[in-house]
């Protein structure tokens, strides 16, 4: 279970915490806003605690907050027992899905970046944005 991966005692955790992220772990590739969580939570969560425990979970490192696009909506994804704090990510505009880059391609990337404008990039919040193939075939 991807509490016990990144190490965390559930006993600090309360049951709605729990149940949130229970349902971002069944879908690990998939981003949800904090009204789509409490409504997949059948009413068992209100949104004032879903918005509550999404802060907390995304402070511990348990989920990944992103802003979508242009608006301030916020989406939340788990992480899982991934290193998402040791490279880029790419994020299709058109589906919202999130694409782990290979930790050798963005050391690459990152170190280019360090060279050629000596400027650092933080690979666990960069989040490089376009289209995935399905879509752009659309």
């Amino acid at each position: 279970m991807i509490l016990k991966n990144k190490g965390i005692d559930m006993s600090y955790n309360t049951e709605q915490k729990k149940a949130i992220l229970e349902f971002l772990s069944k879908f690990p590739n998939e981003q949800f806003n904090a009204e789509q969580i409490s409504d997949a939570l059948s009413g068992g969560v209100g949104k004032s605690t879903v918005y509550r425990q999404l802060t907390s979970l995304a402070k511990s490192g348990m989920v990944r907050r992103f802003v979508s696009g242009s608006s301030r909506c916020a989406l939340y994804q788990a992480l899982g027992s991934s290193h998402c704090d040791s490279h880029l990510h790419l994020k299709c505009e058109s589906c919202g899905k999130l694409i782990h880059m290979s930790d050798s391609i963005s050391e690459r990337l990152v170190a280019m970046i360090k060279n050629n404008s000596d400027f650092t990039v933080d690979e666990g919040d960069t989040v490089l944005l376009g289209k995935c193939a399905r879509c752009s075939k659309n």
